[in-house]
């Protein structure tokens, strides 16, 4: 790997974790059930040839955000207009309404499995993110709690070493 291309690497993955430490809301929101999403951002960041990496923001109208990860080792193009397609069906929705998107983008399976599998799984990590924001917990105790105090990291830049 050359160092230009490296640093080009380094730059947008560093970018990409500055998106995704935002500081969790302090308190419950006691209306949290009738947030409604209001849009999608769609970052699009060009890593290698594999494909870029694509990374999800919602948007509410209580200006609570959420962020997701819809990247896959393809070409970004199939899973980007899911995305925006998908967006379109979630506005206006709580973010808690997440068993009808499901019905909504399984149906669609067949005929996009893998840009249907990474936008459905990009846009419900940001409604989880902004779930456990509005309810001031972590996303863990959505999921039926904590299993251990300790996690291995893992990182994987480029999907191929």
């Amino acid at each position: 790997m050359q160092r230009r291309t490296f640093f080009r690497a380094a730059a947008a993955g560093a970018a990409s974790m500055a998106a995704c430490t935002a500081a969790p809301e302090p308190k419950p929101d006691k209306n949290a059930l009738a947030v409604k999403i209001t849009g999608v951002e769609l970052f699009r960041i060009d890593v290698n040839s594999r494909g870029p990496w694509l990374i999800v923001r919602l948007q509410t109208d209580a200006g609570v955000t959420g962020i997701g990860d819809a990247s896959h080792s393809g070409k970004g193009e199939p899973a980007y207009a899911k995305v925006e397609e998908y967006a379109e069906f979630l506005k206006g929705r709580s973010v808690f309404e997440l068993e009808a998107f499901r019905a909504h983008a399984h149906a669609q399976y067949p005929e996009g499995k893998r840009a249907v599998s990474c936008a459905l799984s990009g846009l419900e990590q940001a409604c989880y993110d902004i779930q456990g924001k509005l309810l001031g917990v972590p996303c863990w105790a959505l999921f039926g709690g904590k299993l251990r105090d300790e996690v291995r990291n893992y990182a994987n830049i480029n999907r191929a070493t």
